[in-house]
């Protein structure tokens, strides 16, 4: 909630992006995988409060204090056209994102997801974050996992869902022609 003072440049890892809203809901915004910039819309002015982050692999990433050279990126036409380019590229993923949940059944989406934030072939996330972020009903989501443990794909552990079966979820998942979801 309070001012980014930095932009990270994301060289290695993913990370989990979430807002915490005023109700107490937390509201997953999405998955990045690097390379990737955080902060760049504080930098600009745009996003006066940070969203929440967290590393879901060991990530590396480059730091540079807003405030020392805000100025100099502002003016840099190399940066800016880089900036621009890399907004461009996150607007349209966006936008892919939103008409593929009405286009492609649940199975093929969370297929898609899984493969996001997995490490070492464990999936681990709030099943109440996924069935916000995918557009369906927690019940929905269960019903998909519990297929996707049945078909073998997935086994259900203390620790999360083991990918048991990557290739069958890879296949799935590349039934969506504009993956990653």
């Amino acid at each position: 909630g309070f001012p980014a003072p930095k932009l990270y440049h994301l060289i290695y890892g993913s990370v989990k992006i979430y807002k915490l809203q005023k109700n107490g809901k937390v509201s997953l915004i999405e998955i990045l995988n690097a390379p990737a910039l955080l902060g760049e819309l504080e930098l600009l002015g745009i996003r006066n409060e940070t969203l929440n982050i967290i590393a879901l692999t060991p990530c590396t990433c480059e730091v540079v204090t807003a405030e020392s050279c805000q100025s100099l990126l502002l003016k840099d036409p190399v940066f800016l056209r880089f900036l621009c380019s890399y907004l461009g590229q996150k607007s349209v993923s966006h936008a892919d994102r939103c008409v593929i949940r009405t286009a492609y059944p649940l199975s093929i989406r969370l297929a898609s997801f899984i493969l996001l934030p997995q490490h070492n072939s464990i999936y681990c996330e709030k099943h109440t974050e996924v069935s916000e972020y995918l557009g369906v009903t927690y019940r929905h989501l269960l019903y998909v996992l519990a297929d996707f443990v049945k078909k073998g794909f997935l086994k259900k552990t203390p620790q999360g869902y083991k990918i048991t079966d990557m290739n069958a979820l890879q296949k799935l998942s590349s039934q969506n022609e504009n993956q990653p979801l």
